[in-house]
């Protein structure tokens, strides 16, 4: 928006209005599938790069001695909030998608995420500081 990057990969929540007003041109979403607030993006698979998915979540954690009583009561309460109107419409402003999952799968993507990462970090050859 200053003329000093030519090229930039960022989270759509942070750009999604820059994109709707003209300020910026989406190439590519990096999802398995097109983001809901530009539907008219392709992904990076559309757009030539086969089998390329890369995606961000937030998500909630707790220490590892809270009971599962207390896990299980949190994630239903935020499952819950994640469901109201209100609650829905303010995120997908943002850009976001409220999706809820499960404690074990929520504990089943971050350890995808990392098997994933951790094999590409070492492909890479990135050395370890």
């Amino acid at each position: 928006m200053g003329r000093r990057i030519d090229f930039m990969v960022d989270p759509p929540t942070l750009l999604v209005e820059m994109v709707r007003e003209g300020r910026l041109r989406a190439l590519a979403v990096s999802g398995a599938s097109r983001f809901f607030a530009l539907p008219d993006v392709p992904t990076v698979s559309e757009a030539g790069l086969p089998g390329y998915i890369v995606t961000s979540w937030q998500g909630l954690a707790a220490p590892a001695r809270v009971p599962d009583a207390i896990v299980n009561g949190l994630n239903r309460e935020m499952a819950g909030i994640l469901t109201e109107p209100e609650i829905v419409s303010r995120l997908k402003i943002l850009g976001n998608n409220p999706v809820s999952c499960s404690p074990e799968e929520f504990k089943a993507r971050i350890a995808s995420d990392v098997e994933k990462w951790t094999a590409i970090v070492a492909a890479a050859h990135v050395e370890r500081k």
